[in-house]
This record gives structure tokens, C-alpha cells and sequence, in this order.
């Protein structure tokens, strides 16, 4: 069994062996240690913002050379992956010297205008409706030519405002797909991609290959993630009415999960102010949540630097604590899907339980699984195919490349997202180097940690049962663990 409490004491642990937490349709497991989330191995973003069928258009990346170029600019949503440069003067001077506008969602227009470090991009900012045609146009000047298409805003399924761009002019149909996750239902409602009852011709197509790997073929559908994370609240809070929930949910993107508590528990979420701000233009969110940490128990609140005395104290980022000045007994949810993928658990099996951290990871994606993303391939069969991640488990972009070829033997794929296989191997061997720097970071975390439990028989009562011997080893394992990562990283820098 697993003991599973967060400051709560000795008096309160509960034992969630992995029969009795199996809720009827999942396993888990204990794990004793857990891989950071921030290594993810293998995957990289190879897409450079420009769509060659139409120059001059850049979508979510706004690099200084993409801003010079550039005409016209699209953000697909408010991921932090796609705004590169977003928040620099480049992009401001580009708008005012095109007279153009950065277009993106209605949805995604508020989120941004409630961030204080976009608040310079407001008088550019316009939203285009979904899922309208709307004509953009840009007459001649100096070397560039006049530049003149339709775009159409689609529904992307990856979080809130999230949206596809579908690019139509004299240079065929271009489906930039950004970051998404649409069900093949989902994909043939799409009407501006239809007419007359066929789908129109795509000539290229952009696409989320963030999973386009057989080891994510089958990942579950949010709401059966979503369903799995009411279970691990209904069972936790029905043990104590004290105990405490932390959702540690990042960014946006989790919010049918706030919902789906509300209604079922008819509680709020605590989560932190700056959140609460993003999301006041969506009242279906804001009525689920509160920046009340005392008045719920279940939280999803965010750690910020400054508040490292409160987190030691209560386990909780916001420092709540109980009636009686007692820290809460927590549990710990995070929904991932890189974690399972990193550490080879099955993704038929959505519940994994860590022991050291009390934490419960569940299975969840806002990118569409192998097999989501070969249904919408194979349905809309473009000419090209133009992949702009290169998945976990794959080494290079051929491999992607290979893979989507197999789909559909008669399209090109191309690899035009990158502008030379130079800066490809530049930008992996950078992205190399991060993760390595990340992976000894957290090596030397795990042996501080592992370092403070190692205590002296003599001193310790929990210690004093064990043999001098056992405890000599369990100290000997912290030394080494730090210093192979201490050595490690002197030889990385």
C-alpha cells in the first residue's frame, strides 16, 4: 500500500493499496520516483511560423525575422510554446508599420488583454468570429507584392479560444492546425472545410504531430480523464471532510475538469488571482472557482517565488491551512500525459500513484492521440502534410516524416517548417542541452530531499528500529546520488 497525507500526521495516513484504489475500471501503481515534467525527451517544436503557400503570413512564432517579413500575424491560443516574441517591440513596430493587426479568437483576445506583459499589443489585437470567412488584403509596396486570401477561424478542440487557420486564395487551401485535438465526428462538422456535402481540397496541411507516434496511439478522451479525477475526489474528501485536493493544473486548458467539480460537489476551486482575471470573460469558468483559499478545500491554486515558508508549512502554494492552525492532509492530482510516455506506462492505464510526493497522476491530453491524428489525416488527405513537432520517441524529423508518409502513400510530406537542416540540428542539439540541464537540476533536487530524510538513528524515532547498518546505506545513497550529479553537471557546463 501507499501512504498517502499530505502534513497531516502520522494519526491521519490512509493506506491506497493499488486493490483498493482500482475504482473498478483502473489500476495503479506506486512509484517511487517520478521524472520532472519539464524533460521531455525526443519532442520539439520545428515549426517557424511562416506559411510558404502564402508569404508574408506568420502564425505563432514571432521572432524578429518573422516580424520583418511578416504582413500578416495569427495566434492560434495562449500557450506560452506559440508566443514566442509575442511580448517584444519587434511585433508592435511590425503592426504599426503594416497597419495590420495580430488576429486570433475572441477568447484568446481576452486572455491575452488580461495579461500585464501583452497589455502594449492591445490597440493591434482583433478577433475574427468562428468559423466566418473573412477577407484579408494588403496592397504593394517596395518588394513586396500584393497579398490578397480568405482565412477562416476553426474551432481546434486544445483549450479555451484555441482555433485553427484555413487559408484560402490563388495559392490552393492551406489547414494550419495548430495545437488541437478534434474526434473524426467532430472533424467532418466542420462546415467551412465542406461544400456541397464534400470536403474541399486541401492543398497543405500544418499539422500537431505532438503525438504522431504508436506509443500514444490510444490516449483517453478528457472526459474519462475528467471522470477518473471526480473518483480520486469523491474517495479522498469521503475519508476525512478535512482532507484537501490540489489540482496542479497549469495554464489554461483544464477547465471542463473545474467545472465537472463544481457541479458534482457544488464547491468552488481556489485559484490563484492573476487566473481568476484571465478568465472573468468566461463566466461558466469563473462561477466554478474563488480566490477564497480558506472557504474550500479543493485547490488549484499556483506557487509563486516569496512563498516558500507558507508551502513548507501547509503544502499548499496559497499557504492555507486548517481551522486550527494545522497544515492539511493533501492530495496531490496532476494531469499529464508526457510522464506516462516518459516513464513507459501502459496509456490503456490512466492512474499512476507516487508514493514520495502523495501524488496522483492522471492521463490527460489536449493533443490529439495517434490514432485521432491518423483518422484526421486520412479524412481530410491533403497533397502535402508539413509536420511541427517532432514527437516523444522519435530522433529526427524524417521519422515523423516516414510515419505520415505511411498514411497516405500518394501526399507529400515535407519538412518546409524548417529553413535549413542545419538550424534542425542546431535547434535539437540546443533543445538536447536544456533537457540534460533540466534532468541533472532535478537529480540534485531528488538528493537534497532524499539527503534531509536520512536522519541519525540516535536522533530520529522513526529511524531508531532500524538496523545502523540500513541507515549507513540510505546515507551513503544520498551522498552518491549527489554527487554523480554534481560531477555530471560540471562535465555538461
Amino acid at each position: 500500500g501507499a501512504q498517502v497525507g499530505g502534513g497531516g500526521g502520522a494519526e491521519r495516513s490512509e493506506k491506497w493499496g493499488p486493490t483498493e484504489f482500482s475504482l473498478g475500471f483502473l489500476p495503479a501503481w506506486d512509484v517511487d520516483l517520478a521524472l520532472p515534467d519539464a524533460v521531455r525527451v525526443g519532442e520539439m517544436s520545428v515549426f517557424r511560423g511562416s506559411i510558404s503557400e502564402y508569404p508574408g503570413v506568420i502564425v505563432d512564432h514571432f521572432v524578429p525575422a518573422n516580424c520583418e517579413r511578416g504582413r500578416f500575424f495569427f495566434l492560434s491560443h495562449c500557450h506560452r510554446d506559440h508566443m514566442t516574441g509575442l511580448g517584444s517591440p519587434n511585433i508592435v513596430a511590425a503592426l504599426q508599420k503594416w497597419k495590420t493587426n495580430l488576429l486570433c479568437s475572441e477568447v484568446t483576445q481576452s486572455l491575452l488583454l488580461k495579461d500585464p506583459e501583452f497589455t502594449g499589443l492591445a490597440p493591434y489585437l482583433r478577433a475574427l468570429p468562428m468559423e466566418e470567412p473573412i477577407v484579408m488584403s494588403l496592397e504593394a509596396s517596395g518588394a513586396h507584392e500584393k497579398l490578397s486570401f480568405t482565412v477562416t477561424l476553426l474551432p481546434a478542440g486544445h483549450c479555451p479560444g484555441s482555433s485553427m487557420f484555413f487559408f484560402q486564395g490563388n495559392h490552393g487551401n492551406v489547414l494550419y492546425t495548430g495545437d488541437f485535438r478534434l474526434t473524426l465526428e467532430e472533424t467532418k462538422r466542420l462546415r467551412p472545410l465542406h461544400c456541397g456535402g464534400s470536403l474541399l481540397e486541401i492543398s497543405t496541411l500544418y499539422v500537431d504531430t505532438t503525438f504522431c507516434h504508436p506509443i500514444a496511439t490510444e490516449i483517453p478522451s478528457r472526459d474519462t480523464s475528467r471522470d477518473i479525477i471526480l473518483k480520486l475526489v469523491e474517495r479522498w474528501l469521503a475519508k476525512d471532510p478535512t482532507n484537501v485536493v490540489h489540482l496542479q493544473c497549469a495554464f489554461f486548458g483544464y477547465e471542463h475538469i473545474f467545472m465537472g467539480i463544481h457541479k458534482k460537489f457544488k464547491t468552488k476551486i481556489h485559484i490563484a488571482p492573476w487566473k481568476m482575471n484571465a478568465y472573468r470573460e468566461i463566466s461558466a469558468v469563473t462561477d466554478c472557482l474563488t480566490t477564497n483559499g480558506d472557504s474550500t478545500n479543493i485547490h488549484t491554486c499556483t506557487y509563486k517565488k516569496g512563498q516558500n515558508e507558507k508551502k513548507e508549512k501547509s503544502g499548499l502554494p496559497c499557504g492555507s491551512c486548517q481551522r486550527n492552525g494545522a497544515p492539511p492532509n493533501v492530495l496531490r492530482i496532476k494531469p499529464s500525459t508526457q510522464w506516462f510516455l516518459f516513464n513507459k506506462k501502459s496509456t490503456t492505464h490512466p492512474c499512476v500513484f507516487l508514493q514520495q510526493s502523495n501524488k496522483f497522476r492522471v492521463i490527460h491530453s489536449m493533443h490529439a492521440s495517434f490514432r485521432e491524428l491518423r483518422d484526421f489525416i486520412t479524412y481530410v488527405r491533403p497533397r502535402r502534410i508539413v509536420p511541427c513537432v517532432i514527437p516523444f520517441g522519435d530522433a529526427s524529423l524524417s521519422d515523423v516524416c516516414a510515419r505520415l508518409k505511411g498514411l497516405l502513400p500518394q501526399t507529400e510530406v515535407g519538412s518546409g517548417c524548417v529553413e535549413s537542416e542545419e538550424q534542425r540540428k542546431r535547434l535539437k542539439r540546443s533543445h538536447s542541452q536544456k533537457s540534460r540541464m533540466k534532468m541533472l537540476l532535478w537529480l540534485l533536487r531528488a538528493a537534497r530531499i532524499a539527503g534531509r530524510r536520512v536522519t541519525s538513528p540516535s536522533t530520529s524515532s522513526q529511524a531508531q528500529g532500524s538496523p545502523r547498518r540500513q541507515w549507513k546505506q540510505r546515507r551513503q545513497f544520498s551522498h552518491t546520488l549527489r554527487a554523480t550529479a554534481l560531477v555530471s553537471l560540471y562535465r555538461h557546463c
